[in-house]
């Protein structure tokens, strides 16, 4: 946080942020956002309500025409409530020479130019309640008249010392009955007029202010704007690294699914293959007995191995809806690891593969669901055969401490094939992906 002094006040410590010609476009922009027309300012939202500390008729000059500007060209209804050293008169001559078509818009009725006794002071006395609802009527009918909305400014310069707190309370209520409306206004208050303690009300009860200091127009923050727009941004920050994040997962999510349906089409293909030959085969055999039940039994391998395909699917799909169901029960594992690798023996041997197999003597009782650990195994010698060209598959099964007096039982494949890519390991436990070990804890 920068502290900064205002020039030609009393040596007061503005606490905010300053910064120098940098507009606040980037923190300022929304959907809604409109050109203030101020360079140091950059685009404003609808709600705006923020002063400007002039010393000078330049300087308002240098605002005050480029900000009405921009608010006819961007068909904003424009309320110029002027004041010495800007009276109406001239104000409205400046703003003809800066705007082209200058005579279209006050035709049409965009623009008013009136004197700060007859906005303010009306009826000789000050009324809160009355200007703000004059600010909000203008709002009303400049929307029932199509424009996008008001753009407003006040001159400070008649305010009495007798009246400054009842006009502060006036500011804060206008700072919180603009936030709901499309109003932008920019209120002006005289350096030469204001006390240290003025200015430090004055920032408070807006959301900015702007000052030249060193001949830039500078802005001057509120501490408590500042804090919350700093926890917006660190709150934008998390929310886009959490969109990135989504969107990279969403990403990688749809890879693999695009990666499934092309194993999935592959898996599906590869028996349909075999099968048409077989029922080819079946077809020319004749009376050959022993070829006919060789062709058989291949189309029955083949849609056994289908039917498993589509199990593995809709297990998958089950599994992913929560509708999977286990039937769990007391079972003697080393019994079901051996038949099940015996079941495989057959087809391992005719793939070249020998089959080794070390098992406990004595039962390793679990408690799980028979047929869907046979299934898990029986995936897991699968993909060993189809991935060993020629070595060996070994199946292990063996007891840990699992700790706090825990114990697990441990089943390991392993094979002499290619191995596992790196960039697909870390995949190996989503869907549609094999393990090639499972651990499971032990009953007594």
């Amino acid at each position: 946080m920068e502290a900064g002094l205002v020039r030609g006040a009393p040596c007061v410590c503005l606490l905010g942020m300053v910064g120098r010609g940098r507009g606040r476009q980037a923190d300022m922009t929304h959907k809604r956002a409109r050109a203030s027309g101020i360079g140091a300012v950059g685009e404003l939202p609808w709600g705006s309500h923020f002063c400007q500390f002039y010393q000078t008729r330049d300087d308002l000059l240098d605002t005050l025409v480029p900000y009405f500007k921009a608010g006819l060209e961007n068909n904003e209804f424009c309320l110029w409530v002027a004041s010495e050293p800007l009276p109406a008169a001239e104000a409205k001559a400046l703003l003809a020479k800066a705007v082209p078509a200058f005579d279209d818009f006050l035709a049409r009725g965009q623009l008013e130019v009136c004197d700060l006794a007859d906005w303010y002071v009306a009826g000789g006395r000050f009324d809160a309640d009355l200007v703000l609802g004059r600010w909000l009527d203008c709002e009303r009918k400049a929307l029932q008249r199509g424009f996008a909305g008001l753009r407003s400014t006040g001159n400070t310069l008649w305010l009495e010392r007798s009246l400054w707190d009842s006009f502060l309370a006036y500011e804060a209520k206008v700072t919180t009955a603009f936030a709901r409306r499309r109003v932008i206004a920019l209120c002006t208050y005289c350096l030469e007029k204001c006390t240290a303690g003025d200015v430090l009300d004055v920032v408070r009860t807006h959301q900015f202010a702007l000052t030249r200091r060193l001949g830039a127009w500078e802005l001057i923050e509120s501490s408590s704007l500042k804090v919350a727009k700093e926890e917006l941004q660190r709150l934008n920050d998390h929310l886009e690294q959490r969109v990135s994040e989504r969107t990279r997962a969403l990403e990688a999510s749809l890879r693999g699914r695009d990666e499934f349906l092309g194993l999935l089409a592959h898996e599906l293909r590869n028996p349909l293959a075999p099968i048409l030959n077989g029922v080819h085969v079946l077809q020319l055999a004749g009376d050959d007995r022993e070829t006919r039940e060789e062709a058989l039994e291949m189309v029955l391998r083949q849609v056994r191995h289908l039917k498993q395909v589509v199990d593995d699917l809709l297990d998958v799909s089950r599994i992913t809806r929560g509708k999977v169901e286990l039937r769990l029960e007391r079972i003697d594992l080393g019994r079901l690891v051996r038949s099940t690798a015996e079941a495989h023996r057959r087809t391992l041997e005719r793939a070249g593969l020998s089959l080794a197999m070390e098992l406990p003597e004595t039962p390793v009782w679990v408690q799980g669901d028979e047929r869907r650990l046979a299934q898990v195994l029986s995936n897991l010698l699968d993909n060993a055969g189809k991935f060993t060209r020629v070595g060996r598959v070994e199946v292990r099964l063996w007891t840990e401490e699992a700790g706090e007096g825990a114990e697990q039982a441990v089943v390991a494949v392993r094979d002499t094939g290619v191995g596992i890519d790196p960039e697909v390991q870390p995949r190996l436990f989503r869907a549609y992906w094999s393990s090639r070990i499972t651990r499971m804890p032990l009953t007594r």
